[in-house]
């Protein structure tokens, strides 16, 4: 019988020690290689073993000063300079894998302080969106409760293509604006089954029967 399980990459926490490490920009970016082909090597390990490994926090927290679980972290890195470090490990592993969002705000990429987790843009930057489960990080975190209601954040995170809406603070509220935005064609219901059939597979795939 294949394990019931499911594991938390820290691939964020690679990140943070990536920006510890400091020097040169050449530096940080060989140590970035580095990073990722450990990230990329445990994941498949795990894989073997039956585990559902799950990147985090995308798009990279390794900079940020905030905790998401008080405030909004941002990131004030260029696209490009996220390509060089914080999204190589996203990028590097070819297997089935699941990705957390972070709610983790990245201005100098999308004009505007919403987090990566309520951002299409964002979202659309995961590696292999459509074949890859997409996760947000808890929606019980202060980043989103201090500007969204439960029902509000629930809705733009499915809207941005997140397949799971981790610990929404009120559950209630965040399924019933769901199935409301669903009803009145918000959400799609070919979206909506996009997610399901997803969630279906990895649990078929990691779960069995």
């Amino acid at each position: 019988m294949k394990k019931r399980v499911f594991c938390i990459l820290l691939t964020g926490m690679m990140a943070a020690m990536l920006v510890a490490c400091g020097g040169t920009s050449d530096n940080q970016e060989s140590q970035a290689t580095a990073m990722t082909e450990l990230q990329a090597t445990a994941a498949g390990g795990l894989r073997e073993e039956g585990i559902l490994p799950t990147l985090k926090h995308f798009p990279g927290h390794g900079d940020t000063a905030e905790d998401s679980h008080t405030s909004l972290a941002v990131s004030y890195k260029s696209l490009e300079e996220l390509q060089a470090c914080e999204l190589l490990p996203f990028q590097a592993d070819s297997g089935v894998h699941a990705v957390m969002i972070g709610h983790i705000a990245v201005p100098n990429v999308t004009g505007n302080d919403t987090p990566a987790s309520l951002c299409e843009e964002m979202v659309n930057m995961v590696p292999d969106k459509e074949n890859t489960l997409i996760i947000t990080d808890s929606l019980s975190m202060q980043a989103i409760t201090d500007a969204h209601s439960s029902g509000e954040a629930a809705v733009r995170a499915f809207e941005a293509g997140c397949d799971i809406l981790l610990m929404p603070e009120d559950l209630e509220a965040a399924y019933d604006a769901i199935l409301e935005a669903v009803q009145n064609g918000t959400i799609s219901e070919e979206r909506l089954d996009n997610s399901v059939n997803k969630i279906l597979y990895y649990k078929q795939q990691f779960c069995g029967n």
